[in-house]
């Protein structure tokens, strides 16, 4: 039995595109309201997000709530 073309083309964008896999296949817990809801990104996590990928090493001085925690752990998620 062969595999779904639809399936082996929704595989390659998610292999080929970080930002297609988390804006597609990404939630988070929303703590107010006890649910998951679709992880969206701020304009400042879409500028942070190719340094992420093409950095080796990266070094980030950052505060809490901007959601970079939550974009790196999709990030490694990624990768696996």
């Amino acid at each position: 039995m062969s595999p779904d073309p639809r399936v082996i083309q929704e595989l390659g964008k998610i292999y080929k595109s970080f930002l297609y896999f988390i804006l597609n296949l990404c939630w988070i817990e929303d703590k107010q309201n006890k649910c998951a809801i679709r992880f969206a990104l701020w304009p400042e996590q879409l500028r942070v997000l190719p340094r992420i990928i093409l950095a080796m090493r990266l070094i980030v001085l950052k505060a809490r709530q901007l959601g970079l925690t939550w974009m790196v752990a999709a990030y490694v998620l990624w990768l696996a």
